[in-house]
């Protein structure tokens, strides 16, 4: 006879019962403790795998059980009650360091994947989604919040705001179907945004760095397809990625709306993705060449900015830092 401890569950409470487990040489189990005295036949319960150090559950009639740490005196048990003993597939899985290490390679892997891949898609599927009405939102509580934090009334005068006034019923034109908007604002570098509902914003300093009124044509087109894109919401979605995506497919508006008030917040912060730009590029050469516009104004426009910038010294609200110029941006709308 074999004899080992455990806890004792009746199957109708919670409350446990410390008992000793008599295993009798024939199968059978009789248990006594706290004023219990119970015998169940050989076959009359199973026996999970092991699992690590983990408790060990014994499976009674009539939703019973038995709970012990002793791995050993719950193998016999099972092998007098006829089951065949294994370690489990979980066991072997937690006592092979091959084994465990390449599964934490897989997640960190899949979580990777995620964050390259998945979140951006998840991103841009919910701010396809997102209603027109909210984008309006988000747009003007974001230039409520930069008029208040960055910006300054701008200080242009009349024939700086026909120039850029201009360029910018030139170019948006090709678009009716966009609610466009021209600002203008004093920044104290050179910089143009787009915002969520349409609304593109250039700063005096971009109006004065801009000699060529098709360099302006050309900024406000790149800006352009940002807002066609929905970059500025896909932006902020990948930065409250999961939350907000899941809010969106399971219907969640209490928490679309909020997590998306924080919008202004990441705008003021945060810097477009490399595809955002390669994204709006795109469309930017697509839409200067319908406007008679050569392309490299463009790269021209670019290559001053980044000149200003490094004169200057890196500033956080420059126009590349949230737009990043690459010689291979640059020396696309240079090619002929």
């Amino acid at each position: 006879m074999r004899i080992f401890e455990a806890v004792y569950y009746d199957g109708e409470t919670s409350e446990p019962h410390v008992v000793q487990v008599h295993v009798e040489d024939e199968g059978a189990v009789r248990l006594e403790g706290d004023g219990l005295d119970l015998r169940f036949a050989r076959g009359a319960f199973r026996v999970a795998p092991r699992l690590g150090s983990a408790l060990r559950s014994i499976a009674l009639p009539y939703d019973q059980k038995l709970e012990t740490t002793d791995n050993d005196a719950a193998d016999a048990l099972a092998r007098l009650g006829g089951e065949r003993i294994g370690s489990g597939w979980l066991n072997r899985i937690e006592g092979s360091w091959t084994v465990v290490c390449a599964a934490l390679a897989g997640v960190l892997l899949f979580l990777w994947a995620g964050a390259v891949w998945g979140i951006p898609f998840g991103a841009r599927q919910v701010a396809d989604r997102v209603p027109n009405e909210l984008a309006h939102r988000v747009g003007q509580g974001t230039l409520t919040f930069l008029d208040k934090t960055l910006f300054h009334p701008s200080e242009s005068d009349a024939s700086a705001r026909a120039r850029v006034e201009g360029s910018f019923t030139r170019i948006a034109a090709f678009h009716p179907d966009l609610p466009l908007h021209l600002e203008l604002r004093k920044l104290g570098s050179a910089n143009a945004f787009a915002l969520p509902d349409g609304t593109l914003v250039v700063t005096d300093e971009l109006l004065n760095l801009a000699e060529d009124d098709d360099e302006l044509t050309a900024v406000l087109a790149h800006e352009i397809g940002h807002v066609r894109q929905r970059h500025g919401l896909r932006m902020a979605i990948e930065s409250s990625s999961v939350a907000l995506i899941l809010g969106v497919y399971l219907g969640d508006v209490g928490q679309i709306s909020n997590l998306l008030a924080a919008v202004p917040a990441i705008y003021s912060q945060a810097g477009y993705s490399r595809a955002h730009e390669s994204e709006a590029d795109e469309f930017a050469l697509a839409l200067m060449r319908r406007a008679g516009v050569a392309p490299h104004h463009f790269a021209t426009i670019l290559r001053k900015l980044e000149d200003a910038a490094g004169a200057k010294g890196a500033s956080a609200h420059s126009y590349l830092s949230s737009h990043p110029a690459t010689e291979e941006r640059v020396a696309r709308f240079e090619q002929p």
